[in-house]
């Protein structure tokens, strides 16, 4: 049989998970409590649970990471097509006539 073994860091930030015998023996940085299911990263490991970041924290960090990335491959950033464009123009005529009418017949839509 095996188990999994979860490795942290020296700043105890959940690191990767290794397979191991059962009769393994850890080691320094190193824990049989798994990281729940879930959890934000990075996780940080507190001695007898890990804690995980919040939804916020971590969301603002992946945008941070995305925005970095495209700085550096601008090639891959998502552009704004033509049709897209036009699409958005129309709407705004449609949404400027629906107001004219508005005004126009008193109030009633």
């Amino acid at each position: 049989m095996t188990k999994a073994v979860y490795m942290y860091d020296d700043n105890n930030q959940f690191t990767s998970t290794k397979l191991v015998e059962d009769d393994y023996q850890i080691s320094g940085n190193e824990t049989f409590i798994a990281v729940p299911d879930g959890q934000y990263q990075p996780s940080k490991f507190t001695g007898t649970e890990w804690v995980g970041t919040d939804k916020e924290v971590y969301d603002a960090e992946q945008e941070k990471l995305y925005q970095a990335y495209l700085k550096e491959h601008p090639e891959l950033a998502p552009t704004v097509s033509g049709e897209m464009l036009a699409i958005n123009a129309l709407g705004m005529q449609v949404a400027q006539i629906q107001a004219k009418l508005t005004t126009t017949n008193g109030g009633a839509s």
